[in-house]
């Protein structure tokens, strides 16, 4: 994502440079404004996408917490083998996106994602 970033800041400033290098009256000049434009615009969303990735994350990650304190009081109260069926599900559920977002924090996503997700465990 932040190098996404990067390549996209330098890709607008490369273009904007080479704006500069045309005569105004040449066609080329136009559509390599028009790119930097498009660059520019893609940088700026990249950029906000960035910032407010790990929002969404520490958001995701609460709600794990809070679901698997739910299960952990509503597995004592479930009476029927519908209620334990619906808790298994969620817990698979859970437990996939905890195994799916703690291999990404591994990878090249690693860098907004919070290294608080290592600590949590499984629903068991």
């Amino acid at each position: 994502m932040i190098i996404t970033t990067i390549v996209l800041f330098l890709l607008t400033i490369g273009f904007g440079y080479l704006c500069s290098r045309f005569d105004s009256d040449s066609g080329w000049a136009s559509m390599c404004v028009a790119i930097a434009v498009v660059l520019g615009a893609c940088f700026i969303a990249q950029a906000i996408n960035t910032l407010t990735l790990p929002y969404d994350y520490n958001s995701q990650i609460a709600q794990f917490n809070a679901t698997k304190e739910t299960i952990k009081q509503q597995r004592e109260m479930a009476k029927t083998d519908y209620e334990r069926v619906q808790l298994t599900q969620e817990i698979i559920t859970n437990n996939q996106w905890l195994a799916d977002i703690q291999y990404k924090n591994t990878t090249i996503w690693g860098d907004v994602i919070p290294d608080v997700v290592d600590k949590l465990t499984p629903i068991k």
